[in-house]
Order: C-alpha cells, then sequence, then structure tokens
C-alpha cells in the first residue's frame, strides 16, 4: 500500500440543531412530562423506602430525594422556556461524536472543523461545516 492510501478515521464534533416547530414543542412537552411522571414515581418509592430504613442509612435516600424534588421543582418553568420558543427558530440541541477519514494532502483543520447537522421534525435539511466551538 503506498502512502497516499493510507487512510485514517478520526474522531470530530457534530452539533445538532433543531428548527423548532410545534410539532417539536409538543414533542418536548411530553418528553418532559413523562420524565416529571417517572420522578414523580421515583419519589413515592424513596419516601417508601425512607420509612423503612434506620437513621443512619438515610442520607443517601434524602439526598436522592432533594434532587428529584429539585427537578420536579423546575417542570413549569422549563415547560414555559419550552412554549416561548419562536416557531422557525433553531435550537442547538446537543452535540455527537463523529467520524471523518483523512488522507495524506487533505487539510486536516478543514476536516476536523465542527459539522452542523440541522434537523426539522426529525429530517435533516442542512448539513455544514462550523466554526463553532462544540
Amino acid at each position: 500500500m503506498s502512502k497516499e492510501q493510507i487512510q485514517v478515521s478520526l474522531k470530530r464534533n457534530v452539533i445538532l440543531n433543531v428548527e423548532i416547530t410545534e410539532s417539536f414543542k409538543n414533542n418536548l412537552i411530553k418528553e418532559l412530562d413523562d420524565n416529571s411522571s417517572l420522578a414523580q414515581s421515583k419519589l413515592k418509592e424513596l419516601d417508601q423506602q425512607l420509612k423503612l430504613v434506620n437513621l443512619n442509612d438515610q442520607s443517601g435516600i434524602k439526598s436522592e430525594l432533594d434532587k428529584l424534588a429539585q427537578l420536579l421543582n423546575q417542570v413549569p418553568q422549563q415547560k414555559e422556556s419550552i412554549q416561548k420558543m419562536a416557531v422557525g427558530a433553531v435550537f442547538q440541541q446537543g452535540v455527537i461524536e463523529g467520524t471523518v477519514t483523512v488522507k495524506i494532502g487533505d487539510n486536516l483543520y478543514e476536516k476536523l472543523n465542527n459539522l452542523e447537522i440541522l434537523i426539522k421534525d426529525g429530517v435533516i435539511i442542512d448539513i455544514k461545516y462550523s466554526n463553532k466551538k462544540a
């Protein structure tokens, strides 16, 4: 194999952006409601456990109860923020790790530049290179 044929796969960040739609907002609120229900169930379960354990073992349970209570207290503000999102605006949903193949002669800086994927209702509508830090 000649040097010109050698290729290497490298990791790079891929930024996931979402174009806000009513459907996206509704799905986000549903996901928040589902997670809130799970947290409330876990809260009840931990509360029952707290009654069954002795005083020495309660600190871990109390700590988890406090974390869940804080999360549940944030739900109304999160819902309000979601409802205020402007339809058509772009929201950075997250960053995933992707790979890129490089070979001799490639510009490494261009290849490793962050890649942005724009999604609308689950469908990729644009892919572009970005100078943003992920």
